[in-house]
């Protein structure tokens, strides 16, 4: 049965996952990026202001008179708590409210955070420069960032007084909250999964219990001192090197224990480690929505799972099961340079880096245009600023990590802008 589904904040292949599983599909998407992420013509669009719960709810509201929607969904970070009150308004199924402004907090999720992690960080609230220089006096290298903010925006790594001053000079404390974080060395990863109710063998054949279960690990090439971007993300079974069973076995006892906390019992995460040298694990943040960077489109690509379809079709009540398949696929996420003016076309030369794998595809991403055939040229009129391609490889399970990154980040910086 098709069902109205309505999503707000969503990417234009994350849209297109939903049509051709035969939803009839509304978005919400933001102001301004009409030519980026504007699906299939059939899927009926606003432009709004996406971060603003009372403009979504108003649209929403609107068009559920007309037609009701089956449910909402985000994965968009700062739409997930307004797409949280649509649901209660509605009373259609979507993001718990609870959970979706408690994963904003840092300081409450920190506390879970380490009342479930192998290590236990210090962290504190701050507001004054006196106040970021008697924490790394105290705690030594320590990292500050946003308390509400997302992704890898303004977090940066803090050792002396010229770092204080340095980043000081484009900050301003008073205009929002700051938090420091007690610095740990280990090998930065990432986890997608998804939460849900399990039949639990030990107990009865209708107990359920709360669980989850990881759909793919992501490695990252770890970002240059003081920033914590990330340029190039790889899932590959050359991971399991680093991360092995026992790994995974303690990363959902982790996973599992830090979102039913939060009061997450249903839905997509995405989860950032550290591994330590000392072989423990410590949650640095989790979120409730799939890995952003088109990690969705690696993890379809390398499990052949689409969580964003299977986290919209759990919401309507259906009992799929995930099944993960061995695809043999490496897929690599890389960054593009930012390049100014309007972007016409976008082609770049294969040449391969000295003897590193060679990828079976490439592909700008998001895809923007449905039915390009995508090899050496893409032929889209209009490629975001800075973006990223996705190289896909196959059957190269015996590669060192450090040889695809190398190889997709050369092709990446191959791209050549047409004005």
């Amino acid at each position: 049965m098709s069902h109205r589904i309505l999503v707000v904040g969503g990417y234009y292949d994350q849209i297109n996952s939903l049509v051709e599983a035969g939803h009839d599909v509304m978005a919400l998407l933001p102001n301004g990026r009409h030519k980026e992420m504007v699906p299939r013509p059939q899927v009926k669009t606003h432009f709004t202001d996406v971060t603003s719960s009372e403009l979504c709810l108003e649209i929403a509201t609107r068009e559920h008179r007309i037609r009701p929607f089956g449910a909402v969904i985000s994965h968009y970070e700062l739409s997930i708590p307004g797409a949280a009150r649509i649901a209660e308004h509605l009373n259609i199924p979507g993001p718990n409210g609870t959970a979706s402004h408690t994963i904003r907090n840092k300081a409450v999720t920190r506390d879970i955070a380490n009342s479930c992690s192998d290590i236990e960080a210090n962290y504190c609230s701050v507001a004054t420069r006196h106040e970021v220089m008697d924490f790394i006096l105290a705690h030594g290298k320590s990292v500050i960032k946003p308390s509400a903010g997302v992704g890898g925006r303004d977090i940066q790594l803090m050792q002396n007084e010229n770092d204080v001053d340095r980043y000081l000079a484009g900050i301003d404390l008073a205009i929002e909250s700051f938090q420091m974080e007690q610095f740990i060395d280990g090998t930065e990863f990432s986890v997608d999964g998804y939460i849900d109710a399990v039949l639990d063998s030990n107990v009865g054949q209708n107990v359920h219990r709360i669980a989850h279960q990881i759909i793919s690990v992501t490695g990252k090439s770890q970002p240059l001192a003081p920033n914590f971007v990330e340029t190039t993300h790889i899932q590959t079974s050359s991971m399991k090197q680093l991360i092995n069973g026992n790994h995974w076995e303690r990363i959902n006892i982790i996973l599992t224990n830090f979102y039913t906390q939060i009061g997450y019992k249903q839905g997509a995460t995405h989860s950032e480690f550290l591994l330590t040298k000392e072989n423990k694990l410590y949650l640095l943040e989790g979120h409730l929505r799939t890995g952003g960077f088109s990690i969705w489109e690696m993890t379809k690509h390398t499990t052949g799972i689409d969580l964003f379809l299977h986290h919209t079709q759990r919401l309507l009540g259906e009992r799929i099961a995930i099944n993960i398949q061995d695809t043999g696929v490496t897929a690599v996420v890389t960054g593009l340079a930012c390049q100014p003016g309007t972007v016409h076309n976008v082609v770049f030369d294969m040449e391969p880096k000295d003897y590193l794998p060679l990828p079976v595809s490439v592909m700008p991403c998001p895809a923007f245009d449905i039915g390009d055939n995508v090899g050496l040229v893409h032929p889209s009129r209009y490629v975001r600023y800075g973006g990223h391609v996705l190289c896909r490889y196959q059957e190269a399970e015996n590669t060192p990590v450090a040889d695809f990154i190398a190889q997709s980040e050369h092709i990446a910086r191959q791209f050549k802008y047409e004005f």
